[in-house]
């Protein structure tokens, strides 16, 4: 295929690139379409090199190399498969081909979960209860592995063909636990939206607390049709209502806390959506639920009625 510049993609692992059906500030995403064994997958296309004339950024490549080396080890059902990666270098440029890294990966054709989320509507509730427990099972197989996502958000759930719930996006993902040992992270990062509090904090921040934050403001998303507040700082009116409480009185809170009060007689409260929601975004990192926790609770789907 031909981009604008005249510049032709290269066949990446037997897949030659398609139409172009999305992209970001330094990437590109195609279909890739793998014609001897009638397959078809998604190629993320990143410039490793300045080429403003392709319409990309200039990326971190030492942020790309731990993206690729931490998504390909990552085999799940509800994470995003990463089939191949080649690099096309500089000098390629002059026979004509698009130099930079080249990723293979399964394609999601459901799209992504934040363009299934109705504006100041959201989803109905047991889709998002099964939505949710994906998620779940796909962050806690990503722990178990010693690694934190943080940048949890809509748009990097995407939806296979078969509706399942696929994490992917993992450009700011960091190891928090090597060989047994496990230590703080560091820096602020993420959509503003869904970050936790606590990220910035002196002396560092525990990962799995953060990514779990990150569900919580997904939850409450697939709900109600909108993010609880711009930040979780004493900057937003919303946030502050929070940490006082009042939140639950107010719109869109109180259409969740209703549904709790009107919903089925002989059933806990807990198992209506205030509560996890709460206990997902405890402010405490040290007091917000497990994800083992989580994926007990009355509200969340079991794994067998998952399967």
């Amino acid at each position: 295929m031909e981009s604008t510049s005249g510049l032709r993609y290269p066949l990446v692992a037997g897949y030659r690139i398609g139409e172009e059906i999305g992209g970001g500030g330094f990437s590109k995403v195609f279909r890739a379409i793998d014609d001897a064994e009638g397959r078809v997958a998604a190629c993320k296309v990143v410039n490793l090199f300045i080429s403003p004339s392709l319409g990309y950024g200039t990326p971190n490549v030492k942020e790309l190399q731990k993206e690729v080396q931490v998504h390909k080890s990552l085999r799940n059902p509800y994470i995003l498969e990463f089939v191949h990666h080649e690099i096309v270098e500089r000098d390629k440029e002059a026979e004509g081909y698009v130099p930079g890294l080249y990723m293979i990966l399964e394609l999601a054709v459901g799209g992504d979960l934040f363009d299934k989320i109705a504006p100041d509507v959201g989803i109905p509730e047991d889709l998002a209860k099964f939505y949710f427990a994906q998620l779940a099972e796909g962050i806690e197989f990503i722990h178990s592995k010693g690694i934190a996502h943080r940048d949890i958000k809509p748009e990097n759930l995407l939806l296979a063909a078969n509706g399942n719930l696929k994490v992917t996006d993992f450009g700011l993902c960091a190891v928090f636990r090597y060989k047994g040992k496990e230590r703080k992270l560091s820096g602020r990062c993420g959509s503003l939206p869904y970050v936790a509090p606590e990220l910035g904090a002196p002396g560092g921040y525990d990962a799995e607390p953060v990514d779990v934050w990150g569900m919580g403001v997904v939850l409450f998303t697939m709900l109600v049709g909108n993010t609880p507040w711009d930040e979780p700082s004493r900057n937003s009116p919303e946030f502050t209502a929070y940490l006082s409480g009042e939140i639950w009185q107010m719109a869109p809170w109180n259409r969740i806390q209703g549904q709790a009060k009107s919903g089925w007689q002989g059933v806990s409260v807990n198992a209506h959506p205030p509560d996890i929601l709460q206990q997902l975004m405890l402010v405490d990192p040290n007091r917000r639920i497990s994800l083992h926790a989580v994926k007990a609770h009355p509200w969340c789907m079991t794994w067998v009625q998952l399967s």
